[in-house]
């Protein structure tokens, strides 16, 4: 056995070895590598976030320890269908095209032949149904109002596909027109009979020349709606969908979600609100 001393890690070190039977000697230059173990291989990759069917999935596995560079392999199990482990890199790509679980072992290989496994899961789940906005201008729905203070705030800004409420006093939403005066409403009529289980109700955001995205949370101070009815057309008559009577609101997105019901028409009765009018960003209803 011979130990080398001083010898740096991956510098080739010379060595001289002589062999004899007691007659002859011969000898032989040896060169030797001496590499870095590094610590010990392991896979770090402990879970992979969930994908798709149908959408493009990326994820790369990752170790550490040993000495790269690495290379990968499936062991056991397989990949969801639609997908392919990359050998050189660790990552799994590709669109899987169907939903369902894949249990699976990876293995990681270092360049001194020193391997690391780990067990993970995918799941494939389905993408979220497209809900249609049957109130929206694009899709035939045509808004009406009680009142309109004047041109600039039309009912079919309230029906245009923005929730914020861009170009407002510009065609980009409703304002009635009876100062301090209440109830008002706004209705949307449908391209025919719908079966419809949600409405959403959007009102003007307190800084109006600046609105952005409203989300379930975005309040307002200033000119919101702050109590109205959700109602849709019996037939015969408006009724209002169960949990559809709002007070004390301050929320500039008011989801009402209820038992399905068919209609050809939904409205938004207004009892009150800030700054003396009824003012609407846009009504949608799927």
């Amino acid at each position: 056995i011979y130990t080398p001393a001083n010898i740096s890690v991956s510098t080739p070190v010379t060595i001289n070895v002589a062999v004899s039977d007691g007659a002859a000697t011969t000898n032989r230059s040896i060169t030797l590598t001496v590499n870095d173990a590094g610590s010990p291989l392991s896979v770090s990759t402990s879970t992979l976030p969930s994908a798709t069917a149908g959408t493009p999935y990326s994820q790369s596995l990752t170790a550490t320890g040993g000495v790269t560079p690495y290379t990968w392999s499936l062991v056991t199990g397989s990949l969801p269908a639609g997908l392919s482990l990359n050998i050189a890199t660790g990552v799994i790509s590709g669109t899987p095209t169907a939903v369902g679980t894949s249990s699976f072992t990876v293995r990681v290989s270092d360049v001194n032949a020193s391997t690391a496994n780990r067990s993970l899961t995918l799941n494939v789940g389905s993408a979220p149904l497209s809900r249609t906005n049957v109130a929206l201008q694009a899709n035939g729905g045509v808004a009406i109002a009680s009142s309109t203070v004047n041109s600039q705030f039309p009912p079919a800004g309230a029906n245009n596909g923005d929730r914020r409420g861009l170009n407002w006093g510009a065609g980009g939403g409703w304002n009635d027109g009876t100062l301090n005066a209440f109830p008002d409403w706004l209705q949307v009529t449908f391209n025919g009979s719908k079966t419809i289980d949600e409405i959403d109700v959007f009102t003007v955001q307190d800084n109006f020349n600046n609105p952005v995205e409203p989300t379930e949370t975005t309040s307002f101070t200033l000119y919101g709606l702050t109590s109205f009815d959700v109602q849709y057309w019996d037939g015969t008559s408006w009724i209002t969908v169960p949990g559809g009577s709002v007070s004390n609101n301050n929320l500039v997105w008011r989801k009402i979600t209820f038992p399905a019901v068919t209609t050809d028409r939904v409205r938004v009765l207004v009892n009150n609100a800030l700054g003396s009018y009824s003012r609407v960003t846009e009504i949608e209803a799927y």
